[in-house]
């Protein structure tokens, strides 16, 4: 684009630019609507800063055509990346498909942020910038999030060095859905690096000869500073994709995704989100995307509720019901150190200080285990289980989702409430 126009530069230089423009738009119309991919965070990101985010804003200051226009997936990369990124004494991300719980910087990855502040909506810039600013800015750890060489020309260009007019203005939201991926977060505060960031993932968009992964109904759960929920993994960089908070099926998951059939949420004092989900397919067998192999599985759902209550912490309410099929193992993962595991329970203890309490409600007896070397928390489920997690800035004996005056039967109760779960079973034949 830049020698179009030179002297002894041939016309058909146009033809291959716009042919460049028209693939491009093709692929970013095949993510999703708010920014996410089938391939995971730092998949995503690795596009975004080798090719995608150059060409867009290369494109825009030579034609002065902003690409947003016709993808309008593409201003919202960076608001996507800031709603889930968590600075504190490391930058913490979610670790869906290939990556790590912290932000990588690399020859693949590095500068993509500093590109997206040039195609960020303006009401959002402040916000984003902020948060830029924190991690990598002159506030930050001051790399700009630069490795490569190219990426300095973004920052010089896209870096506000007169912050006053940003250190102002309307933060993200703290709701976050892309409808068309089946990716949804809920964070509860921007000002500190102890707050919360949960996500969850319908993995909607798998698809072949991508690095989608079997990540339908599994969640992640960054607070206070700490990632308690998140991918396993047998060697540190090495990703296994069986090891995802969900229910395993003997050879019997795989990369096919779910459809949301329940969805609300609630922002401000007390906010929640409620996600529940037809996952059927997830439970169909066979190598990936081949013919799926029949293994008695009727039907399956998964309901998942976070709620950031007024006085701190973090509630979560997870419910799987699957029909038919083999043996079942409820599992998640989690990179703090200090585990331990016990009848119908669990504590997860953070460096820091905070607990998270696991409460098994269904089934109603059962052996909790934990396996340190992939750091592991799993117990067997029939066909149904029901979860309780709470996290707390420090040991607490007063669990908000468990009343000791109240039978088992009418917390489940009380806990089926919440998840709604009449009209979710209704859904499910």
């Amino acid at each position: 684009m830049a020698i179009a126009g030179d002297p002894g530069v041939s016309d058909s230089i146009n033809y291959y630019v716009e042919k460049a423009k028209a693939d491009l738009l093709t692929h970013l119309n095949l993510l999703g609507d708010k920014g996410w991919t089938p391939e995971g965070f730092d998949y995503l990101r690795y596009e975004l800063c080798t090719g995608v985010l150059p060409f867009v804003m290369a494109y825009q200051g030579i034609t002065g055509v902003r690409l947003a226009e016709e993808a309008p997936v593409v201003q919202w990369f960076a608001p996507f990346m800031a709603m889930q990124t968590v600075v504190n004494d490391k930058v913490l991300t979610p670790d869906y498909g290939v990556g790590g719980i912290h932000w990588n910087v690399n020859r693949w990855r590095s500068g993509d942020l500093a590109m997206s502040l040039g195609v960020v909506p303006d009401k959002y810039k402040p916000a984003v910038f902020r948060l830029f600013d924190q991690a990598f800015g002159l506030n930050g750890d001051q790399t700009f999030d630069i490795y490569k060489p190219g990426d300095a020309v973004f920052a010089l260009i896209n870096y506000p060095f007169d912050q006053s007019e940003y250190q102002k203005g309307v933060d993200l939201p703290n709701f976050w859905a892309d409808e068309k991926a089946g990716y949804f977060i809920l964070r509860d505060k921007w000002e500190s690096g102890d707050g919360f960031v949960t996500t969850i993932t319908t993995n909607q968009l798998a698809r072949p000869g991508s690095h989608s992964h079997k990540e339908a109904g599994s969640f992640r759960i960054i607070g206070f500073g700490e990632v308690c929920a998140c991918w396993g993994t047998k060697t540190p960089g090495v990703r296994n994709e069986n090891l995802e908070n969900t229910v395993k099926m003997v050879e019997a998951t795989n990369w096919r995704g779910a459809e949301v059939i329940e969805k609300e949420h609630q922002v401000g004092s007390g906010m929640s989100m409620l996600i529940s989900m037809d996952i059927t397919n997830y439970y169909l067998g066979g190598s990936k995307f081949q013919d799926s192999i029949y293994l008695g599985v009727n039907s399956a759902i998964r309901s998942f509720y976070v709620k950031y209550p007024e006085t701190g912490g973090a509630n979560y309410v997870i419910y799987d019901k699957i029909s038919g099929g083999n043996e079942k193992t409820w599992e998640m993962f989690t990179s703090v150190e200090d585990v331990s595991a016990y009848e119908n329970g669990f504590e997860i203890r953070s460096k820091s200080g905070s607990v998270m309490y696991g409460k098994i409600f269904i089934p109603a007896k059962v052996k909790v285990n934990y396996d340190p070397e992939i750091k592991k928390v799993f117990f067997p489920v029939d066909f149904e289980s029901l979860v309780t997690l709470e996290i707390f800035e420090s040991d607490s004996s007063n669990l908000y989702l468990f009343d000791e005056s109240k039978s088992d039967e009418e917390n489940i109760m009380e806990l089926r409430r919440i998840l709604k779960l009449g009209s979710v079973d209704s859904s499910i034949k």
